[in-house]
């Protein structure tokens, strides 16, 4: 296997990863309503906390649909440098 491709598969794979263990958290406000503010980035059995809302209606979710977006981002950028490289290649 070339190293351009071993290069490609590891550079995706090990981004995934760190984002699949630090995904994007979201708080959940449920009471008369839905609302939701993002609170970034933690570790995945870490989640972060928000010191100013420690009643029963608010959650912390991992946000699934930013989630999902940033790997369809991750693995259409990197499929798209794959296939150039390979046509220059060639």
């Amino acid at each position: 296997m070339p190293t351009f491709q071993k290069f490609f598969l590891l550079v995706p794979s090990t981004i995934a990863l760190a984002l699949l263990c630090f995904p994007p958290w979201i708080l959940v406000f449920k009471s008369f309503g839905y609302s939701q503010k993002p609170l970034g980035h933690a570790f995945l059995f870490s989640p972060p906390t928000d010191p100013a809302t420690t009643r029963a209606f608010f959650s912390v979710q991992v946000d699934v649909t930013t989630l999902c977006i940033e790997l369809a981002i991750l693995a259409v950028a990197f499929g798209i440098i794959f296939v150039l490289l390979k046509i220059k290649t060639r």
